[in-house]
């Protein structure tokens, strides 16, 4: 036999550590590994529990962002029906001033005159069929102006009110427009714009009972479309409202979904039967072999 093919006693394996000779490790007992085992079934159940809770909160967050989505667009909703017919109400309440007051028919530097009265810088005066306007010199003023009138500009009476009171001058061109009540004087620079507006104010005067009989015709239709639109907007919003609160009051999943987490986070019989058998496994005390 050769040398090569001859085999030698195996020599028995120990441990060396600066030439010290240490004991061989022990090897694992039937107890030992019973222990081991017992611990990894302990962490395995562990494992799968946590497993499980995290599925069912994923499951929740799910759950809770489908139904808050579901909240956001019934609020989204319900802005809306708040918005609706926004535009056409707030053109119909302009509308419902304008015929009130009717067209505007003239303007003369700050002076404006619509159907029912002309706007002043010192106030408003109403557009009555007694609503008069001449534009004349200072001579035909006083001849022609009404009595009261010629009282307030010369300063002889307190009653009612003037504009542009002052001396008179013979030479110079006013636009005078008054009533029993109120009389306005003022300089008229240039003269045939203030002819314009004084013969428009006089033809609003005589039209006053025709113009106001049309403005109360236009705004009974239009308040009847306000009234509609205004309708047609609280009967949407109603709606939308009551759609959120149904949506709001939905709320059997999300309750659902909690309780099945709460559910799987107490359910740990697994995890204790596990640990009762590793602790019971720690606890034996093994006799050691002859």
């Amino acid at each position: 036999m050769s040398l090569s093919a001859a085999r030698l006693p195996a020599r028995p394996q120990v441990s060396r550590l600066e030439g010290i000779e240490l004991p061989r490790r022990r090897s694992a007992t039937p107890h030992d590994v019973a222990v081991r085992d017992a611990k990894r079934a302990l962490n395995a159940a562990q494992s799968r529990h946590r497993a499980r809770v995290r599925a069912r909160r994923r499951d929740l967050r799910r759950t809770e962002r489908a139904y808050n989505g579901r909240v956001s667009q019934a609020q989204r909703e319900v802005r809306n029906a708040e918005r609706t017919e926004e535009k056409a109400i707030s053109a119909t309440e302009r509308a419902v001033v304008n015929a009130r007051r009717g067209a505007q028919l003239g303007r003369y530097r700050r002076y404006s005159l619509y159907e029912d009265h002309v706007e002043t810088p010192d106030g408003i005066l109403p557009v009555v069929p007694e609503l008069r306007a001449v534009v004349a010199d200072g001579e035909r003023i006083r001849s022609g102006a009404l009595p009261q009138t010629l009282a307030r500009i010369e300063g002889r009476s307190q009653e009612g009110r003037h504009l542009g009171a002052g001396k008179i001058r013979s030479s110079r061109t006013y636009l005078l427009i008054e009533t029993a009540d109120v009389s306005f004087l003022l300089p008229c620079e240039p003269e045939l714009e203030a002819r314009e507006f004084a013969q428009a104010i006089n033809v609003a005067a005589f039209n006053a009972g025709r113009f106001a009989a049309k403005r109360a015709d236009a705004t009974v239709d239009i308040q009847a479309s306000l009234i509609e639109l205004r309708e047609r907007r609280r009967s949407a919003v109603a709606a939308a409202q009551q759609a959120l609160e149904a949506v709001e009051a939905d709320t059997a999943s999300v309750v659902a979904a909690r309780q099945a987490l709460a559910e799987v986070e107490a359910d740990v019989g697994e995890i204790e039967r596990a640990r009762t058998a590793f602790e019971a496994l720690e606890r034996q005390v093994v006799e050691p072999r002859a």
